[in-house]
């Protein structure tokens, strides 16, 4: 069962980490908890460590803020 759950966990991770799209996970105040490195790169980070711990909402143009909030 554990080499089952460590293979999923290996296959969403290679997921995540190649698609060209933008993943994150958040806390409900904004906080950045992971972030993949097409997120980092749209973000104009050089790395996801710089992301970690940055609040979402900082990266967001203030005209869109709101709109994200309510999302």
């Amino acid at each position: 069962m554990e080499d089952a759950l460590r293979l999923s966990e290996a296959s969403l991770r290679a997921i995540v980490e190649t698609t060209p799209e933008c993943v994150h996970v958040m806390a409900s105040d904004g906080t950045l908890l992971s972030v993949n490195l097409a997120g980092a790169a749209m973000a104009g980070a050089p790395s996801v460590d710089l992301m970690l711990g940055r609040n979402f909402y900082d990266l967001v143009t203030p005209d869109d803020r709101e709109r994200y909030r309510a999302f």
